[in-house]
């Protein structure tokens, strides 16, 4: 609690936090059980969970090639005391969970990464082709992504487009694949910035999103539900979110 300053709302609320398991990220799984809470002189002010159906989390790493994340909220009320509540469900394994420092901070429109583009980026590369990598856009009854040379080119407003069938009437998931042309290193960061056409990603829909990175044919690593890292892109009043995970692995292809 800061008893000499009331902050304001619309800032960012929240926590510098690792797992005792060093190296791991944030998993969904973990952020389920995990809500920010602000106060003032007491009164409850605002609170969220990290990772539910109307609220995605936001989490965004402290520095590269560290375990270290801040997870926030933004706050509505002005507040002067910050609280992290985590809680232990079954079936979910907290362990240990390292608490740096509660912070608060203006929110910043930045998207703080670098694209995997055929042009004009410092990383680049291209769809890795073939129905194992990328689904063309083909079959009524077949999941598919369309316009899959989007993701690649150097307009970061363009997008591909999953179609997925009603539930039942397909046998193979949507998958794109982005092959990067130098090799990236273990502990990189990487993903996917997607947006779900209607309504929000909640977490029924991140339950059937895997990524997985490869060397070459290789796979390297998996992320899934409960070892996905997701958050809301930094800009304001975007519904786009990334998804992926860290590298524990040299790997030049991603694929979601």
């Amino acid at each position: 609690m800061d008893k000499n300053q009331v902050y304001p709302a619309g800032n960012r609320a929240g926590f510098a936090i690792e797992p005792g398991d060093q190296g791991k990220l944030i998993s969904a799984e973990l952020l389920k059980n995990m809500t920010v809470e602000t106060y003032l002189f007491g009164q409850l002010q605002d609170s969220q969970t990290l990772f539910n159906s109307s609220a995605l989390l936001n989490i965004k790493l402290v520095s590269y090639g560290s375990g270290k994340q801040k997870v926030s909220i933004v706050t509505t009320k002005p507040f002067n005391e910050i609280r992290l509540r985590v809680t232990q469900t079954i079936g979910v394994n907290i362990g240990t969970l390292k608490v740096y420092y509660a912070f608060e901070e203006p929110q910043v429109n930045c998207d703080c990464d670098d694209k995997i583009q055929k042009s004009g980026s410092s990383i680049t590369g291209d769809i890795v082709r073939g129905d194992r990598w990328t689904l063309a856009g083909w079959g009524l009854l077949r999941a598919r992504i369309d316009n899959a040379d989007r993701v690649v080119d150097d307009n970061p407003s363009n997008f591909a487009t999953a179609t997925l069938p009603l539930l039942g009437t397909f046998l193979t998931p949507a998958v794109l694949t982005v092959g990067s042309n130098p090799l990236l290193p273990a502990n990189t960061v990487a993903g996917y910035v997607i947006e779900k056409t209607s309504g929000l990603l909640g977490v029924g829909v991140l339950d059937g999103v895997t990524v997985e990175f490869y060397n070459g044919n290789t796979k390297t690593n998996t992320f899934t539900s409960g070892s996905l890292v997701t958050g809301e892109l930094l800009s304001s009043g975007s519904k786009k979110i990334y998804v992926g995970g860290k590298a524990t692995k040299p790997f030049n292809r991603i694929k979601i």
